[in-house]
C-alpha cells in the first residue's frame, strides 16, 4: 500500500532571484506541480523475520535523469532497495530540476506479528534535547532495540537525540526483526527563527519588481512550498550569493524544513 504526494519546489534556476544579485530575464520558473516526478505504484517483497523485503518504485513524469532515496539522505539511480526489514519507508524521487515525489511504502513481515509503536520528545536543532520511546507489542518477547546501525540493547529508550529522522528497530528472543523511520520534532519556529533570516537577507522589491510570475518570499506559502530547495540551496552554499548566512542560520532552516515547514 502506497500513499503517493507531490511537493512543489521550485526549480534552482528561480533562485537566482531569491536573496540579492536578481536579473529577472535570466529566470526559468520550473511548476513542480505540472512537471515534477512522483511514484505510481511500487513492488514489495515482503521481508520473512529477516532483513529479506524488497522495494522497487515504478516512477511517472520529472524530467532528466531521476534519483531515489529510501533516507532522504543517500541517492541512487535504480528503483529497488533491498536487504529491508519488515516496516514502513518513505521512497523519494527527485528529477534533475530538483522536483520531488514521496510514497510510503510498507514492506510487511510474513513471518511474525511483530511491531511497535514510538512515543518523542523534541530534540531541538542539534542541540540534543529529545528522546524515543520504543513500544514493542507482537512477536515472541524478550525484545531487544536499535537506533540506527547501533548494537540491539534491553533499553526501549534513546535519549540525547536531535531533531532528525532516525531508524529505530526491534527484535524479539526468536531473532525476528521490524524497523521504520521515527521523525522527532526540531521545534524551529518559522514566525520567531525562520522568517526572520528570509526577511533580513531577501529585498523582495528590488529583487523581483513587479513580475507576478516569479516568487517574492514574503509569505508562509511561497515559503513552504519552496522549503525544499531553501534548504538545499543554502546549505550548499549558492544562495544567497554575496552575503553568506551563517552556520547556525543554516542549520535553523534546515531542522524547519525536516521537521515538516510548519506554520508555527
Amino acid at each position: 500500500m502506497i500513499l503517493v504526494r507531490s511537493l512543489s519546489i521550485l526549480s534552482v534556476f528561480s533562485f537566482l532571484v531569491f536573496l540579492h544579485a536578481c536579473s529577472s530575464d535570466q529566470i526559468e520558473v520550473v511548476d513542480c506541480d505540472v512537471s515534477g516526478p512522483g511514484i505510481m505504484d511500487s513492488e514489495v517483497i515482503d521481508a520473512d523475520c529477516q532483513p529479506t523485503g524488497q522495494i522497487t518504485v515504478t516512477p511517472v513524469g520529472g524530467n532528466g535523469q531521476l534519483m531515489y532515496s529510501i533516507d532522504d539522505v543517500n541517492f541512487q539511480s535504480e528503483p529497488t532497495f533491498s536487504n529491508l526489514s519488515s516496516g514502513s519507508y518513505s521512497i523519494t524521487v527527485v528529477d534533475a530540476e530538483g522536483c520531488t515525489g514521496v510514497a510510503e511504502v510498507v514492506v510487511g513481515n510474513s513471518g511474525s506479528d511483530l511491531d511497535f509503536t514510538t512515543e518523542t520528545t523534541t530534540g531541538g536543532c542539534g542541540a540534543g534535547e529529545g528522546s524515543i520511546v520504543v513500544n514493542a507489542t507482537g512477536g515472541m518477547g524478550g525484545y531487544t532495540y536499535r537506533l540506527g546501525t547501533g548494537v540491539f540493547g534491553t533499553s526501549n529508550t534513546f535519549e540525547n537525540i536531535s531533531g532528525g529522522s532516525y531508524n529505530v528497530a526491534v527484535k524479539d528472543e526468536q531473532g525476528c526483526i521490524t524497523s521504520m523511520n521515527v521523525q522527532v520534532m526540531s521545534g524551529v519556529s518559522f514566525e520567531s527563527n525562520v522568517k526572520p533570516i528570509i526577511d533580513l537577507n531577501c529585498n523582495v522589491t528590488s529583487c523581483h519588481g513587479n513580475d507576478p510570475a516569479l516568487p517574492t518570499f514574503n509569505s508562509y506559502n511561497e515559503i513552504k512550498n519552496s522549503s525544499a530547495r531553501i534548504k538545499s540551496v543554502t546549505q550548499s552554499g549558492a544562495m544567497p550569493p554575496e552575503d553568506k548566512l551563517t552556520q547556525n542560520q543554516i542549520d535553523l532552516i534546515a531542522c524547519w524544513v525536516d521537521d515538516g515547514a510548519p506554520n508555527n
